[in-house]
């Protein structure tokens, strides 16, 4: 019988772990009979009551395993942290704690699964219970992750998927930090396929992502993948000529109005500002990647301490 887990990073979750449990209990429940079915919780240091709800869920049932890391160390590390601790899993499930990603498509990824995928991603056909500003920055930052990338990008495709063995062991080596799982992902490889699905609104509570840190996952994601845009940077010298020509005939045309020279000048400003930016983004990368910190440490596990 094959060995499948649910892997579920959360953080202050409490209001909606509940039914959480009652959905996978009866999910389990259900697939008992042709897979070992069990769920591992990452509790990515809560200040709420959600350590407490895993405790007591994990003494009711032993399918619901957690991990309790030191701190709040964000989301990506809650995801590796989970997937060094999965032991033997012939395969594992990622979804959220939120149940925006419904628990209940499991099945239609265990059977393309069987038929031999590494990776079955969960592909969004809509989103219910999001703005139309986040909707739209979403579909943006795929088409410019992908247009960046020097291997395919899933589009409109998060971090809801069914992993193999093999794919997880792959991830495993990749230790960078810090990490942009999305990305790498794609870098993996391996055989995929999309499954398609209607995303839920959140059950219960508020989302923990607020739009700087969206902002930073993304620039994340796109200096993890790529260094296209250092190479695009050559592009400023030559942009920067042509617009001081171009500015400078229309002054002399003008009869002499230096506003317009004020203008040109503010842009090669502001280029020169995002290209020195775009550097310091490459350059804190690989300060923070040679300092070789652990990506995480875990305080508790299944009730016992760790990492003291």
């Amino acid at each position: 019988m094959k060995k499948i887990v649910c892997l579920i990073p959360l953080y202050n979750e409490q209001e909606v772990l509940g039914a959480l449990f009652l959905r996978l209990g009866a999910l389990f429940d259900s697939l008992c009979a042709r897979y070992e079915m069990s769920v591992l919780l990452v509790d990515d240091g809560s200040a709420d009551g959600s350590l407490v709800l895993l405790r007591e869920q994990h003494a009711r049932d032993g399918r619901f395993r957690y991990l309790s890391l030191s701190r709040n160390f964000g989301k990506e590390a809650a995801m590796l942290a989970g997937f060094d601790a999965l032991g033997t899993a012939d395969a594992v499930i990622i979804l959220d704690a939120d149940l925006q990603d419904p628990p209940e498509l499991i099945p239609q990824m265990l059977e393309l699964f069987e038929q031999g995928y590494d990776d079955v991603y969960a592909r969004r056909r809509s989103r219910a219970g999001e703005s139309a500003a986040k909707r739209l920055t979403s579909h943006l930052y795929y088409r410019v992750l992908g247009w960046l990338s020097a291997v395919p990008i899933q589009p409109d495709t998060g971090d809801f998927r069914l992993l193999s063995h093999r794919f997880v062991a792959a991830l495993q080596k990749l230790r960078e930090m810090p990490r942009c799982t999305k990305s790498l992902f794609s870098w993996v490889g391996y055989r995929k396929t999309a499954l398609y699905y209607d995303r839920d609104p959140r059950a219960a509570g508020k989302s923990k992502f607020r739009f700087l840190r969206l902002c930073s996952l993304a620039a994340d994601g796109i200096t993890a993948l790529s260094i296209r845009p250092l190479q695009l940077l050559w592009v400023l010298p030559a942009c920067g000529f042509i617009s001081f020509l171009a500015c400078f005939v229309l002054w002399a045309a003008l009869g002499g109005t230096w506003l317009l020279l004020c203008w040109l000048l503010l842009l090669l400003f502001a280029a020169q500002t995002g290209a020195t930016a775009l550097l310091g983004m490459y350059l804190g990368r690989a300060f923070l990647q040679n300092l070789g910190r652990p990506g995480y440490l875990i305080e508790e596990r299944d009730g016992q301490g760790a990492d003291k």
